[in-house]
């Protein structure tokens, strides 16, 4: 769908109204980058004003009665009825939301309000009654007041990347709309600023930024997917560059097309091997792989039907759980190199079907329930069954060391209940979890303060596994940790 720029006005007082300063916002779909809008910037004198007008209206709306009040929401139902497609469209293009879910949401928005409509005619609960002699308490309801609410909308949110690209440099990325230079103005006719991937560089000592990187882009679902050996690679849709700290030299690679569908990464613990996999609209047919060598930088091998999208490589081999989408068939974590046939590794089930992730070349984190640890022969290493009935929650994905020697485990508390939950109702995860390969044992355990489970995507292990960094409320926050001995 195709948008075009229109201006609006703030609706306050039963009528259009420029904002307070006069100053204007532009509106961006986050699914093209268009500039759908211009509306009011407003500040808190236009939010006064807001409430103010909705003040002066409070005592005729107190004076209503029950079914005067249902009979208004109902009208704003029909309403909504009759204006749902556009509504759907205006939705989807607003926030970047597939059509198809705004559509969905119109039927449940004008029932919503059937609901409380009918609920005003409705009042239930004790009104009346003698708590203490001589006395009779009465209930008297009336409408609560007036309300000042400021909501955001998080769909479409750039992707943020934060790596450790050597032991002693850091680096973070985000998608940003930014000329060229500072001097650079909007060309006419240019619906808006360029989008661009930046890529902030900075000293793992002192927190200083070293230097700065831009890319223009045509994708806001940009960002870092690997590192190895100070080469940071990168996506944007189906376009993957290589860019050399040390050369400063950039190298372009175009992955096949795929009609529908978006390559996800799946990079080794080093950042040497990429498996990228063709995410599945239907989750019932077969997909796509793509085995990238990042050293050389070519595509080292692709299959075009691969029955599962939970997989995991290592720079000589992947690994995947079968059946993963199909109950009809018996599911087992298989593996292969590029010249080996498939074999079976691990036992799985249709209630337990994990997810397969190398930590180094000979070693994998089956993460399911229970959450396995595993050599490339099969051979089970450890399993946090006995944490996990103790806990009540699970292991997140694991973040490796590019040496293989650590990798760090976001979980819940070793010793207590539940994890708690955030507003949001995401787990809320209390402890970091430092496994050591060498021994095939927990070294070492962090406390948190709480950083919820998609927070902690802003996570990362230096190459010699001796410091860990986590990106927080657009804070780094870097931790050294113990040796491997």
């Amino acid at each position: 769908m195709s948008a075009t720029k229109t201006s609006y006005q703030a609706f306050i007082g039963g009528g259009w109204a420029d904002s307070a300063s006069g100053e204007t916002m532009e509106v961006i779909a986050p699914a093209t980058g268009e500039v759908i809008a211009e509306v009011p910037r407003c500040s808190a004198e236009d939010v006064d004003r807001a409430v103010d007008a909705a003040k002066a209206a409070l005592p005729d709306w107190l004076e209503k009665t029950p079914k005067e009040r249902s009979e208004l929401l109902h009208k704003l139902a029909d309403v909504m009825d009759e204006h749902a497609e556009e509504l759907a469209q205006l939705e989807s293009v607003n926030v970047g939301k597939p059509l198809m879910a705004s559509r969905d949401e119109m039927p449940f928005s004008a029932d919503n309000l059937r609901f409380f409509a009918g609920a005003a005619r409705q009042l239930e609960g004790k009104s009346a009654g003698e708590y203490i002699t001589g006395y009779t308490s009465i209930v008297r309801r009336e409408p609560l007041g007036i309300v000042g609410g400021i909501g955001r909308e998080t769909l479409g949110k750039p992707k943020t990347s934060l790596w450790i690209v050597d032991d002693d440099t850091l680096v973070v990325t985000y998608v940003t709309r930014e000329p060229v230079s500072s001097l650079s103005k909007r060309g006419e006719g240019a619906p808006t600023l360029p989008l661009r991937l930046r890529a902030i560089f900075v000293n793992a000592s002192d927190g200083s930024v070293k230097n700065v990187k831009l890319w223009p882009i045509e994708s806001r679902d940009a960002g870092v997917i690997a590192i190895h050996d100070g080469v940071l690679v990168m996506q944007a849709g189906s376009r993957v560059w290589e860019y050399s700290r040390i050369s400063d030299e950039t190298r372009t690679l175009q992955l096949p097309e795929i009609e529908s569908r978006r390559w996800h990464p799946h990079p080794s613990p080093s950042g040497k091997s990429i498996l990228f996999v063709a995410t599945n609209l239907r989750t019932t047919a077969p997909v796509a792989w793509v085995w990238l060598d990042t050293e050389q930088f070519r595509i080292k091998a692709s299959w075009k039907e691969i029955q599962s999208g939970w997989v995991g490589i290592s720079d000589h081999e992947i690994a995947m759980t079968t059946c993963v989408w199909i109950s009809s068939c018996q599911p087992q974590v298989q593996m292969r190199g590029l010249d080996a046939a498939w074999k079976t590794i691990a036992p799985a089930s249709n209630k337990n079907k994990p997810r397969p992730k190398f930590v180094n070349d000979q070693t994998l984190v089956l993460l399911g329930d229970p959450t396995r640890i595993v050599d490339t022969d099969g051979h089970l290493l450890f399993t946090d069954e006995n944490l996990k009935h103790a806990e009540g929650c699970w292991w997140a994905e694991p973040f490796p060391s590019a040496n293989g020697l650590r990798f760090a485990v976001p979980s819940c508390k070793l010793k207590g209940a539940f994890p708690t939950l955030d507003l949001g109702g995401a787990d809320v995860l209390k402890r970091i979890i430092l496994y050591d390969s060498p021994f095939h044992q927990i070294a070492y355990t962090l406390d948190l303060s709480g950083p919820r489970i998609q927070d902690l995507a802003y996570m990362a292990m230096s190459p010699n596994g001796l410091q860990l960094v986590i990106l927080k409320n657009e804070s780094l926050e870097l931790i050294k940790l113990p040796p491997i001995t």
